[in-house]
């Protein structure tokens, strides 16, 4: 019998895309065979929802219309639903067959949805589960996801149950898996381009007038590169022929997958939602536009490391967007910028979130092939990798794939594996070498680009499910506080200065 998942989630003229997409990509993260997901959305002016559903295998309740005509930023978040949460909730489950038969998940993600909502939808679930990146409000949902960078358990001191489990930071930020898969060729990419090509995303919806605004500033530049605007606002697109007038702009419409698509740009003027994440992630660098009182996080983000590139309202940035636009011309600023945005987050959230709070396990071990040794040499030679080796000199490449080779084919009392997800990520290396018996020396090696999610400790408890009957010892740098912690939240013990110990578990 299939785990059965209900989302209650809408986006709206003045909700904006962003809480539906995240939704989306958890569903989309879930396995078909195993869960069965239904949508429950609301009718709000250019909802736009239906389209979403293409395609998918979800299910969709449409809940009755809404009659707000307003801009993000214009309402308070209450007045976002046009009915009490209580008549929105008795009208959810009016509309879902077998309602009395309780859900496995009940994942609600909307700012006018709080305590009232959850105090009744928990009678119908096993485990209710609120994404919240504001904490203004009551909870006693059993899980609390908030993804944004630098969020804390003091922001929910008091607002929520003791049994209340906490998922906090950019660890589970709510990207899809693509930008995982391409985030380590985008960064290096983004840190040797030149600035030529700029993307103008403003949101999936708000208030036209800006989006004019700026592209006129935008025109009086001297940028020679080229500008591609991002719009789903028909109005517009209707009358864009005045600004076509300008070669260096083109327009489009619609993009379905967003990964392949952001990669391509060396610089994106946009607003402070959730897509600076994913532009994050890909190292692409963005000037920021706030036009929501909720995008307090991401601007603060970015405000604190460049306070240049963000701004509080579409004046202020068109008095400053060409002196902004011509400071990425100097390759140094530009690759200070990757590297600080693209270390906010690695894109890993999504995975982390269908493990942790789903329990469908998307990491995984695998037997490593020849074909593996120029990756792990690339995690090898990055800056400050082998601090802690024994021998922290970076190898010649010849002589890594010899010793990689010899290590994979030849040598019987090694065992090398790939830690991976379970769509095909590569994430780190695992070794053994047997010394005795059933007794190995293990050493481990993260992949650089996606450090801070507890890889280390996850491909250790693999390897240790893996492997019960065999006993794994390791020596670890006294300085290496990162690794020291990994082994220990692994199971292993300390049992010198350096030594650490597990024994066998059968």
């Amino acid at each position: 019998m299939k785990y059965r998942v209900l989302f209650r989630v809408d986006s709206g003229k003045h909700i904006g895309l962003g809480h539906l997409i995240r939704c989306l990509s958890i569903a989309k993260a879930l396995d078909p065979s195993r869960f069965e997901v239904t949508f429950a959305c609301r009718k709000h002016v250019e909802s736009n929802y239906s389209f979403f559903f293409t395609n998918t295998p979800f299910s969709l309740i449409e809940l009755s219309s809404s009659s707000i005509n307003a801009s993000i930023g214009s309402l308070a978040y209450n007045s976002w639903l046009g009915v009490s949460e209580l008549e929105d909730f008795e009208e959810t489950f009016l509309r879902l067959e077998n309602f009395e038969q309780k859900f496995d998940f009940i994942v609600i993600d909307h700012y006018a949805l709080g305590l009232k909502w959850e105090q009744k939808a928990i009678n119908f679930t096993k485990k209710l589960i609120a994404i919240d990146d504001l904490g203004n409000r009551k909870h006693v949902a059993h899980c609390v996801i908030d993804p944004n960078f630098g969020s804390f358990e003091d922001k929910f001191k008091g607002s929520v149950e003791d049994y209340t489990k906490l998922y906090l930071g950019a660890k589970y930020s709510i990207l899809k898996e693509g930008f995982s898969l391409v985030r380590e060729k985008s960064v290096n990419s983004n840190l040797e381009k030149k600035l030529e090509k700029v993307l103008i995303n403003l949101g999936g919806s708000g208030d036209l007038s800006r989006l004019e605004i700026l592209i006129d500033s935008l025109k009086r530049t001297r940028f020679k590169g080229h500008f591609v605007v991002l719009v789903n606002n028909k109005k517009f697109v209707d009358n864009r022929n005045r600004f076509e007038k300008d070669e260096r702009f083109s327009f489009v419409d619609f993009i379905d997958d967003m990964v392949p698509f952001l990669s391509e740009f060396d610089l994106v003027i946009g607003a402070a939602g959730g897509s600076f994440w994913e532009r994050g992630c890909l190292g692409v660098p963005s000037v920021l536009l706030k036009v929501a009182e909720n995008q307090n996080v991401v601007t603060d983000s970015l405000k604190n490391r460049f306070p240049e590139l963000v701004f509080d309202n579409i004046n202020q940035m068109c008095s400053e967007i060409g002196k902004v636009i011509s400071s990425f011309k100097n390759i140094e600023y530009k690759q200070k910028v990757v590297r600080s945005i693209s270390s906010l987050v690695t894109g890993l959230g999504l995975a982390n979130i269908v493990t942790e709070v789903f329990s469908q396990e998307v990491f995984r071990l695998r037997e490593a092939k020849v074909e593996d040794a120029l990756v792990v040499y690339g995690w090898q030679s990055f800056p400050g990798m082998r601090k802690y080796f024994r021998n922290p000199e970076i190898p010649k490449l010849e002589e890594h794939l010899s010793w990689f080779k010899d290590s994979v084919e030849k040598i019987e009392k090694r065992s090398v594996f790939i830690f991976e997800t379970t769509y095909g990520l590569p994430l780190g290396v695992v070794r053994y070498d047997i010394e005795n018996s059933n007794v190995a020396e293990v050493s481990i090696l993260i992949n650089p680009f996606f450090h801070r999610n507890s890889l280390g400790a996850r491909a250790l408890i693999a390897l240790a499910n893996q492997q019960k009957k065999m006993s794994f010892k390791a020596y670890v740098e006294s300085e290496n506080v990162a690794s020291k912690k990994a082994f220990l939240r692994a199971g292993y013990t300390q049992i010198g200065e350096r030594s650490f110990y597990l024994g066998s578990r059968e």
